[in-house]
């Protein structure tokens, strides 16, 4: 009878090996999956940044054209109403 309870217990323990190594290797699995996502993540993550320091560039580059043709625009205007009327009437 001992005989065959080590037999059982070597079998449950055995059987208890292999569900753990099943486990470990899907838990292996899922860290990989999850280290290649946040590989992936960190990738855009990236990109991003480097899209926003363009976008950032760009709006530096159409906020001083934007206040050079203000300026321009604003000396035109001053230029024209400084000029004597060549109209025939008085302004």
């Amino acid at each position: 009878m001992a005989a065959g309870l080590d037999a059982e217990y070597a079998s449950i323990d055995a059987l208890a090996d292999v569900v753990e190594e099943d486990e470990a290797r899907a838990l292996q699995a899922h860290v990989a999956q999850l280290t290649s996502e946040t590989t992936a993540l960190r990738a855009q993550l990236h990109r991003a940044a480097a899209l926003e320091s363009k976008l950032e560039a760009r709006k530096c580059v159409l906020v001083t054209n934007t206040t050079r043709l203000y300026d321009e625009a604003k000396a035109l205007v001053e230029e024209r109403d400084a000029a004597p009327c060549t109209c025939g009437r008085e302004a």
